[in-house]
């Protein structure tokens, strides 16, 4: 029986999380995915922290590299983002 078809078909993921636990409540997230056939790239980044009360700023980003069609990241391909929030809460 075959299997079905995948686009995460003999890729890689390596990812981590820190929490600090500390009272600003700051934190990370980091993933990359490696297409081991195409040599492929996605890495995601994520950090947030609190600062006094009401306010949270968190950071998100990421990157694509060395994808090429018929692969389906290539859509993305060096479409990288970098994005800023600032929130307040009442």
């Amino acid at each position: 029986m075959l299997a079905p078809i995948s686009i995460y078909d003999d890729d890689l993921f390596l990812g981590t999380r820190l929490a600090l636990n500390d009272i600003d409540d700051s934190s990370l997230l980091v993933g990359a995915l490696l297409d081991r056939k195409t040599d492929a790239i996605a890495v995601f980044a994520e950090a947030s922290r609190r600062f006094g009360d009401d306010w949270i700023i968190g950071i998100e980003s990421g990157i694509f590299a060395n994808a090429k069609f018929p692969d389906p990241i290539a859509f993305v391909n060096n479409d990288d983002f970098v994005t800023i929030t600032l929130k307040r809460y009442f």
